[in-house]
């Protein structure tokens, strides 16, 4: 058994679909965007699974890049229930991309950073 969370999956996609058991199913999973002009708003969501001794834990999700400060894109509770190893998160988020470069999703679990997730913004014709 594990004694601390541990990540098993932490991907952007554009759709999570739960089953009638609650079993997720991932579409379109990136870590590169592609705009044509800035700035540009994009929708998506953002999926994380973790496995833990049962309790309540802390999740936020924060946006860094090389230009700005991190920013929180989404802070709740995950309830890991006793009959089970694990939970998962999918918040759907909406950001502003002013810029296009490399931007880093920091995954924090009671206020300590566990995971990060690089991914690329680029223009194109």
């Amino acid at each position: 058994m594990l004694d601390k969370p541990q990540v098993n999956i932490f991907v952007l996609c554009d759709r999570v679909v739960r089953d009638q058991s609650g079993k997720p199913s991932l579409l379109g999973v990136f870590n590169l965007l592609n705009f044509p002009a800035f700035p540009v708003a994009f929708s998506f969501y953002l999926f994380a699974q973790i496995t833990a001794p049962p309790g309540d834990y802390h999740i936020a999700v924060h946006l860094a890049s090389d230009e700005a400060f991190p920013q929180k894109l989404f802070e709740g509770t995950l309830t890991i229930p006793k009959e089970s190893d694990g939970a998962d998160i999918a918040p759907n988020v909406t950001m502003p991309f002013d810029h296009p470069g490399v931007f880093e999703f920091r995954l924090y679990i009671n206020d300590a950073p566990v995971l990060t997730r690089p991914f690329q913004v680029r223009q194109v014709a």
